[in-house]
């Protein structure tokens, strides 16, 4: 079995993200991918299984970095408020700092590739933070909804405003964030 070649599998990561948010899922090739990262198309082939096994892979390691991002320097017995604050800023600097993984996972997740996906290893990513939106719904400082809302009330505002952001179409300012983070601590606190 060949070894992988770390800087040649980043090249191949990397491309395969730009060439997606360029093109769709469903236009990109595996020939297109390895010819832009000047790679054989072999070379994808000790990487990967085929372009599906490709893609979900780069979408549990986009995920994977977007939740340890989101929970860098995050400790699940902050105080509520300080913790969510964390989270929420962390979310919110990673996607401004890294664009495109934000668009690739946005790409993955409106694609009919999402519904074959077994979400069961990207829902374990996100098992520190159910388990502190429960805490804070057992404290009585959240409301005692699903965790899916709660992640869609506190996030979902926020990464809508990051890509209209990179997309030129505000320019928030620090203060314009503030708020942004206040509406989302009202939308999910009792």
């Amino acid at each position: 079995m060949r070894t992988i070649d770390e800087i040649k599998y980043q090249r191949v990561v990397d491309t395969s993200i730009e060439l997606i948010n360029q093109l769709g899922l469903e236009k990109v090739s595996v020939n297109k991918i390895a010819k832009e990262a000047q790679v054989s198309v072999a070379t994808l082939y000790v990487y990967f299984k085929d372009k599906d096994s490709m893609i979900n892979q780069l979408f549990i390691r986009t995920k994977s970095n977007f939740m340890k991002a989101a929970l860098k320097d995050f400790h699940p017995n902050d105080p509520i408020r300080p913790g969510f604050q964390k989270i929420w800023k962390n979310i919110r600097n990673y996607t401004l700092k890294h664009p495109q993984e934000l668009w690739f996972i946005e790409h993955y997740l409106h694609s009919s590739m999402q519904k074959a996906f077994d979400n069961q290893e990207i829902e374990a990513l996100y098992a520190p933070l159910a388990e502190f939106f429960q805490r804070g719904a057992n404290e009585g400082i959240f409301k005692p909804i699903h965790f899916k809302l709660a992640w869609t009330f506190s996030f979902v505002p926020l990464l809508f405003l990051v890509k209209a952001q990179l997309s030129g179409k505000c320019n928030l300012r620090e203060d314009d964030w503030d708020e942004v983070f206040r509406t989302a601590w009202r939308s999910v606190t009792v």
